[in-house]
């Protein structure tokens, strides 16, 4: 695992892993087989924290999903097909809430899988770090996800097959602006235009990361939800590690007197 300072910042500071700049100008290495296995080790070594943090986020969403039946009309969550008769603007409603609810728990156990990258440990409440950059965390995702659904649905105007493929192409090219506004502090148009960039370099790797994502959710799924306790840690230290072999991780070093833990850096 190479580190190396980062030019213009201060001592204290450096850059665990790949290189923003350089990930920018597509100068990086994708080795996916290597990656595979090293995200295992990871989740062998950091896996009770993420589920516990899973298990916060399942609550959460339950309250979620409670909001949106007092804000909605009960036609409209009473049954499968009626999601499926909602109009358009009923459904961008919808997905822009539950985005800007969510997402500042997705940027949260993200950053949890970014640490985890750099055997730094967390605990399940970490998924909660993600409210400290609340705001830009709130506006990536409601602007990823308003693009994606645009683009969604006028690929789906001309087939659903289209569509189908413009949904995994834009989560693939999407995925890693909210890593770089959790762990960067980036704004978030400056994560989306990076993520846009840096994905497409390696765009066949990206994609092919998106489905796999999706397909471990439908088995997950198909187990009833069990068995996404399993896959959902190995998925975000998986994201977490290729984010810190692309763009690397800011880690900080503490003076000895200020470390309250037997390593002296954080992330």
């Amino acid at each position: 695992m190479g580190s190396k300072l980062q030019q213009n910042e201060p001592k204290e500071q450096m850059i665990v892993g790949g290189d923003l700049a350089e990930a920018l100008k597509g100068n990086y290495r994708v080795h996916v087989v290597q990656w595979v296995k090293d995200a295992f080790a990871i989740t062998g070594r950091h896996f009770w924290p993420l589920v516990t943090a899973m298990i916060s986020f399942l609550a959460l969403i339950l309250i979620i999903v409670t909001v949106i039946q007092v804000l909605m009309p009960m036609s409209v969550l009473s049954s499968p097909e009626a999601i499926n008769q909602m109009t358009p603007l009923q459904s961008l409603g919808l997905a822009l809430f539950s985005t800007a609810i969510a997402a500042p728990l997705f940027g949260g156990i993200i950053l949890m899988g970014i640490r985890h990258s750099i055997d730094i440990p967390t605990k399940g409440i970490h998924i909660f770090k993600g409210f400290e950059s609340v705001t830009a965390l709130v506006a990536t995702g409601v602007m990823t996800t308003l693009i994606s659904q645009l683009f969604v649905w006028l690929a789906a105007s001309i087939s659903p097959l289209v569509g189908y493929v413009v949904t995994l192409y834009t989560s693939a090219i999407f995925c890693l602006a909210i890593p770089l506004v959790v762990e960067r502090r980036l704004s978030p148009l400056n994560a989306i235009y990076y993520s846009i960039r840096i994905t497409h370099y390696q765009l066949p790797f990206f994609i092919g990361l998106t489905f796999v994502f999706y397909m471990c959710f439908i088995i997950g799924l198909v187990t009833y939800g069990l068995l996404l306790f399993v896959l959902i840690p190995y998925l975000v230290n998986l994201l977490g590690l290729v984010y810190r072999q692309v763009i690397g991780v800011s880690v900080h070093l503490q003076p000895p007197s200020q470390s309250t833990r037997s390593d002296d850096w954080t992330a």
